[in-house]
């Protein structure tokens, strides 16, 4: 995989991550703002605050990468490397799959603040989701 096709992973990823962590924080002020508390109201707040974290997290990965890469064009790209722009990937890539999990997993928690139905349904398309997830980003991980 060459520079460019890593700044760009890198680019669609920052921007994926921005966009999904201003959703979990949306999420997060909803949460605790509710009128209606139930149990599963913390838990879901507190994923949704991870998901952000994370989530940013790989906005900022992602961007010092696409910096690194503009700033060091002969940069050796491969596991060894001490590369910016290899780190940046590897991080970009962990705090990604983190971030989408909580942000999957407060997804799947605030079906059950609704009903149990709702619940299990969320539940299920919630974790069938991250295996997709999983799925794709190993495939993209172990093609770099």
């Amino acid at each position: 995989m060459s520079i460019d096709d890593l700044s760009r992973v890198l680019q669609h990823t920052s921007f994926l991550s921005a966009v999904l962590g201003g959703f979990s924080v949306t999420l997060f002020v909803t949460l605790l703002t509710m009128s209606r508390v139930n149990k599963f109201v913390p838990y879901a707040a507190g994923a949704a605050f991870l998901a952000a974290v994370f989530l940013g997290l790989t906005s900022i990965s992602g961007v010092a990468g696409m910096i690194g890469a503009i700033l060091d064009q002969e940069a050796a790209l491969g596991p060894g490397s001490k590369s910016t722009i290899y780190g940046a990937f590897r991080w970009t890539s962990f705090s990604f799959f983190f971030g989408m999990i909580a942000f999957l997993a407060s997804l799947g928690i605030c079906g059950w603040i609704h009903s149990r139905r709702f619940g299990i349904f969320s539940t299920v398309a919630s974790t069938t989701t991250l295996v997709a997830l999983a799925y794709f980003l190993i495939a993209v991980v172990r093609a770099f």
